[in-house]
């Protein structure tokens, strides 16, 4: 990470799969991850495909995705991973075109509605609280049916945008396996 952006891409590539973790990281964002790697340093793996010597990152502890969608941004920069990846302009392309093949490809609206729907008949006299669940999947799908929206009204100058703010240290980083 502290490489001369000129290297940046060549050096990180040399250790983390970049196009897996461009669309992970566009994914967190989409889906609104407040509480993962990009946005938080927080909830997730990393793992080392021996086949490959790279690393991926795996997404974990997701329980609060699709809420917030007034204050969730079209990018997370909280992981260092990101904020330096972020200073990098051909990165911030990988990025955006991510974020554009997830729009493109995964987000359809229908099918994730129709998801929120089989998840709540699901759950349908479940809950301890039904007023709360019933509120949860309704937030849940005003959430998908703006999030691409949101996203699309600054996909195209996303690229352009800069972020000098310093780098805030990992704390909760548990090293549990080699």
């Amino acid at each position: 990470l502290e490489v001369p952006d000129d290297l940046l891409l060549q050096s990180i590539g040399a250790i983390v799969d970049l196009p897996a973790f461009y669309r992970f990281w566009a994914m967190e964002s989409l889906v609104n991850h407040s509480d993962g790697y990009a946005a938080n340093q927080n909830n997730f793996f990393i793992y080392r495909d021996p086949s490959t010597d790279l690393v991926t990152f795996i997404p974990w502890g997701a329980d609060s995705l699709f809420v917030g969608l007034e204050w969730a941004p079209p990018v997370y920069l909280t992981g260092w991973l990101t904020q330096r990846l972020w200073q990098v302009p051909e990165a911030r392309k990988a990025y955006v075109d991510a974020m554009q093949d997830l729009l493109d490809t995964v987000w359809n609206e229908e099918n994730l509605n129709d998801e929120l729907d089989r998840m709540e008949d699901l759950i349908a006299g479940h809950a301890r609280d039904p007023q709360t669940a019933t509120a949860f999947m309704d937030e849940a799908r005003r959430y998908v049916e703006d999030r691409r929206e949101s996203i699309e009204a600054e996909l195209g100058t996303l690229a352009n945008q800069t972020q000098d703010d310093e780098m805030r240290d990992p704390f909760c980083v548990v090293d549990v396996g080699s």
